[in-house]
């Protein structure tokens, strides 16, 4: 989609999304930190986590790396700005 490459999948299968400490999201979270990801992309928010906030709070952490997170269910990408700003 858009030009982008699958670097891979991340999957944190029968482990609680409660908490942002799991395998497939901190490999991911390395990922981003190597530089060779630009753009994550996500079925829905709730692949990341189950707490808005820490779903939010992770998200924030991508763009400080220069990562876009790009959520498919709400239709593309967000930031914790962009939520604050739709909840008003």
């Amino acid at each position: 989609v858009q030009g982008w490459v699958n670097q891979g999948e991340y999957i944190d299968e029968g482990i609680s999304g409660l908490t942002t400490k799991r395998p497939g999201l901190l490999a991911l979270l390395d990922e981003c930190k190597s530089g060779y990801t630009d753009v994550v992309v996500v079925t829905d928010v709730c692949r990341i986590a189950r707490n808005l906030a820490l779903c939010l709070e992770f998200i924030e952490e991508l763009k400080a790396l220069g990562v876009r997170t790009e959520i498919i269910s709400w239709g593309g990408a967000i930031s914790f700005s962009s939520v604050l700003t739709s909840i008003k």
